[in-house]
């Protein structure tokens, strides 16, 4: 069985953290949310801001 690490997230993380991120709330939230609230959900959730806060 493979083994799974876990690890803190690096700057280099940000562009499939920040995928991850838009992908679920507008991928599974759509059914629980409207579109303004996802909107603000994202808004200012950036690949530089993952960046930063890594």
């Amino acid at each position: 069985m493979p083994s799974i690490a876990i690890r803190l997230a690096t700057p280099d993380d940000a562009p499939a953290v920040t995928a991850v991120f838009h992908a679920a709330i507008h991928g599974k939230a759509t059914c629980s949310y409207d579109a303004e609230q996802l909107s603000a959900w994202c808004a200012g959730r950036t690949e530089e801001q993952f960046r930063r806060e890594a």
